[in-house]
Parts: C-alpha cells; structure tokens; sequence
C-alpha cells in the first residue's frame, strides 16, 4: 500500500460476524471459490507478505486487517471460505451479511470458472437490486497459456454477461497483484453505508439458528 498506510491484521478461526465487534466498524469481505483456486493465497499476500508454499484445506477462517492513513483506521474483516459448504445455511448467511465479494477461479482449472459462475448468480439472486460490489478474481495470470484450461480473453468475454463489478487477472504468487485487489476494495468501501457495518445481536441469532438448524 506503499506509504499511505500502515497495517496490522490478525487471524482466528473466530465467527465472521459476532457480537464482540458490535462497537467497532468492519468491512467484512467474503471470498468464495472452488477448492484449489488459491483464495487462501490471495488473503495472505494481502494481509501478510506470505505466499504458502504448501496447500492447506481452509476451514472459513477470519482474518482481520487494519489499515492506517491519515484519514482514520479502516478494519477490513476476510472470510476466507473453504470451497466446499457442508450446511448451506452458512453460506447464505456469508452472502447475507457481506458487503464486497471475491469470487476466485483458476485460469488452469476450467471447472472453478463454472463454479465462479453459480456463486455470482447465488450472490445476486440471494441480494437483488443492493449493487453489492462483487470483484472476479481469475487467477495463476503468471503461468504458461499451454497450462490453461481457459484463457483469459474467453473469461473475460463469457464473464461480460455475469455483471460483475470488476474482472481482474492476478496472480496469488505476486504480492503486487495482491495489493491493488486490496485496493480495489478500499476503493468500494466507501459505498458501503456505515450502519451497516457493524455486528449486531440479530445477526448473531440468525447465525445460532441456522447452526441448530443444520445440526
């Protein structure tokens, strides 16, 4: 982010949304996709500089980022979803109670970009008429095009009629890429409306009962 902010992030296995963040503001930002797509990646070039050289199952996990500048703290809040959703009410309630979405494929994994394809039509049709700011992510940019099971200017073709906010190429491996998806965000969070930022006791039963629910 260069010198206009300094960070500091945190990570846990904690909920997405609960009620000890009730008086701090969060843009939680969701990231779906297929297993393998590299969206664990993705988080971690962003909050920590890393790129894991091993791939690890993510089983949702939080990761808390904030950033400082000389206009204030913005505390962004990443779900970093596992891929594969055992009780679907969960997933509802992530496209619920987000306020951006990354929606990850691989350009060598040519079913991750149908998969990509479900979650933006499940985003909209679960959040109609909100213009809930929804980034596609087409990633590993940086490897051969004989590797590809899709090429990029088929993706972004195909992806004009998902309407989408932005399709943007990256590469989990590039720190850089990382940063100006990062960007990206901050540059939409600003149309999110405060209220909406904060946790509230409602959200948190809807979570506990849907949890009984699937149980």
């Amino acid at each position: 982010m260069g010198n206009a902010y300094s960070s500091a992030f945190s990570r846990s296995t904690q909920q997405f949304f609960t009620n000890e963040v009730d008086t701090v503001e969060h843009l939680r930002v969701a990231i779906f996709g297929a297993t393998f797509v590299g969206k664990s990646s993705i988080v971690s070039q962003i909050v920590s500089k890393t790129f894991p050289l091993e791939h690890k199952t993510t089983l949702d996990e939080t990761v808390i980022l904030s950033l400082a500048s000389d206009k204030g703290v913005e505390n962004v809040r990443f779900l970093d979803t596992s891929g594969t959703f055992v009780f679907p009410a969960m997933r509802q309630l992530y496209i619920a109670n987000s306020h951006i979405f990354l929606v990850v494929y691989s350009l060598d994994m040519e079913n991750s970009f149908e998969e990509a394809r479900k979650i933006v039509n499940e985003i909209q049709e679960q959040r109609p008429n909100e213009n809930i700011p929804i980034l596609l992510l087409g990633n590993k940019k940086d490897i051969p095009k004989e590797e590809r099971e899709i090429s990029a200017e088929v993706a972004d073709l195909l992806a004009i009629d998902w309407d989408v906010t932005e399709h943007i190429f990256t590469s989990a491996a590039s720190y850089e890429d990382n940063v100006n998806v990062l960007r990206k965000i901050l540059s939409y969070s600003t149309e999110v409306s405060i209220r909406n930022r904060t946790s509230s006791r409602s959200m948190q039963n809807r979570f506990n009962s849907a949890c009984r629910k699937e149980m």
